[in-house]
């Protein structure tokens, strides 16, 4: 690695990272390997090596000569359209595309042919073009890192995000070097084994979440990462109870044995686990200072229960950081302990990130796919908090929001396998006036979008002054009369119980 020093005698070294066409030498790369290995690539057994390419996570970009990286990107389009990968089916291809100039003309494109590679040594130089092209992104990257360390005028609190950075750069580096056909031949095992209890008419419930509401759950299924849901969006106005719903959801799975790891942006730790411990006992936190001594007993124990689970399957972090970190600080943690059951973020839309962004809706958009990705990488759901636009307060507040109405929805919406949305409307199911110093209102919960699973929607009990949602009975959904909507005297239902072993 060269540097320049460009500052004059007794003056502080300035450290300056040279560009790529400035390196008193190139990159690491093989011509030759890439060359035999797109030749490999157009003979009969050809889509047998496609095949391997892929499971390896090989793409254009991995090549050096961009003459090559654009025939492999043709030769990919015809294996996936299972067209012939031969030559003359490749030179009509990229004729037809106008590419022939960019795969290095007629002349160059011939030379390509002419290496006489065997199914046995296409392995070989597979695996070569894939290692040189793994060595080149990790010396830009730790050139990179080089370049950003020098720079940084933060103090340690920078230098810390820069090398959590860089270690989740590297961790993902060693897997895509790790990732190979034992991996693939796991992760293929694993879904025939689902698909075949599924035939068997059983399910795998080992990535089951449940909400704590067992007409939510029955109605539209637990969160399930093994059914994709990667990365579940709840919406909703402020003061609706999102933050609310997701301690409850929190909770539940803590109490069900699951882990849960937890990025605060809008409340401090303390007051999460004290608003948690007040769920548990079913109490008001404004009355803490004047509780009886049963009262008082009852929180201590459901304080004690909730603290009990920090550190063993509760992780709690309420620094304000960039999607990136967060991102990193998920794979760090699966790596140390392995992956948590369920990862909570309140809320999006107080994340910026690290990239630069000239507007907010890509940024958004970028936030939502970091969090899409990170849950697949895991096989984990990840419950992302947000907040909904001001159109959504349209007809008096009385109209159901919709997917479009989550702020700067756009990418958003298409990043997420589940949309759930809160909505206040002024009147319950008896049409009864909703006012918000209400102890309880009712409130629909919303699922607009399920990429494999029910949409619609259920009226609950938001229980203001206890910051719990509770079930509404068909018995309340039917009656005729308003008396039975109006709120409970002191009556209060223990938190987080099933109905029954068959919901839950």
């Amino acid at each position: 690695m060269k540097y320049s020093n460009e500052s004059a005698p007794n003056t502080p070294r300035e450290l300056r990272v040279l560009g790529e066409d400035e390196h008193p030498r190139s990159l690491p790369h093989d011509l030759e390997s890439e060359a035999f290995l797109l030749s490999a690539l157009m003979l009969d057994n050809g889509a047998e090596t496609m095949a391997q390419c892929l499971k390896l996570r090989l793409n254009s970009a991995a090549f050096y000569d961009p003459r090559h990286g654009a025939i492999f990107e043709v030769l990919e389009s015809l294996y996936t359209r299972q067209a012939p990968m031969d030559a003359s089916a490749l030179y009509a291809e990229l004729k037809e595309r106008k590419q022939l100039d960019r795969a290095g003309g007629l002349a160059y494109f011939s030379t390509i042919g002419e290496r006489a590679p065997t199914s046995a040594t296409a392995a070989f130089h597979l695996g070569k073009v894939r290692d040189l092209c793994a060595q080149r992104q990790a010396l830009r990257e730790f050139e990179k890192g080089i370049e950003e360390i020098h720079t940084a005028t933060g103090g340690g609190a920078e230098l810390l995000t820069l090398l959590e950075l860089k270690t989740s750069w590297i961790s993902r580096a060693i897997e895509y070097l790790r990732a190979g056909e034992a991996t693939m031949a796991d992760a293929a095992a694993a879904a025939l084994q689902r698909t075949q209890a599924k035939l068997a008419g059983k399910q795998d419930k080992s990535r089951w979440l449940f909400t704590g509401l067992a007409e939510f759950d029955h109605r539209f299924g637990a969160f399930d990462a093994n059914n994709e849901d990667w990365l579940v969006v709840l919406g909703a106005l402020s003061m609706n109870g999102k933050s609310s719903l997701a301690r409850q959801i929190a909770i539940t799975n803590l109490r069900a044995g699951k882990s849960v790891q937890l990025f605060l942006l809008e409340t401090s730790l303390g007051l999460w686990l004290e608003n948690a411990a007040c769920v548990i006992a079913g109490l008001n936190n404004k009355h803490l200072g004047t509780l009886t001594k049963d009262l008082r007993a009852k929180y201590d124990a459901a304080l004690a229960e909730i603290h009990g689970y920090v550190g063993k399957t509760l992780w709690i972090c309420e620094e304000h950081l960039p999607v990136e970190l967060i991102t990193a600080r998920i794979d760090d943690h699966a790596r140390r302990s392995g992956p948590c059951d369920l990862y909570i973020v309140d809320h999006m839309h107080l994340l910026k990130a690290q990239k630069k962004f000239g507007q907010r809706e890509p940024e958004m958009g970028f936030i939502a796919k970091e969090f899409a990705r990170c849950g697949k990488r895991h096989n984990r759901t990840m419950l992302v908090l947000a907040q909904l636009n001001r159109a959504s307060k349209s007809d008096g507040g009385n109209r159901r929001p919709e997917s479009h109405n989550i702020r700067d929805s756009g990418e958003i919406e298409q990043a997420a396998r589940r949309i759930i949305l809160i909505h206040t409307p002024t009147e319950d199911m008896h049409e009864q006036q909703q006012t918000m110093d209400q102890a309880r209102v009712m409130v629909e919960i919303i699922q607009p979008k399920h990429n494999n699973g029910r949409t619609g929607k259920r009226e609950f009990w938001f229980h203001r002054d206890l910051t719990t949602f509770k079930d509404v009975s068909d018995a309340e959904l039917n009656s005729d009369s308003a008396e039975e909507s109006a709120p409970e005297g002191g009556k209060q239902a223990a938190h987080g119980k099933p109905t029954s072993k068959a919901d839950y």
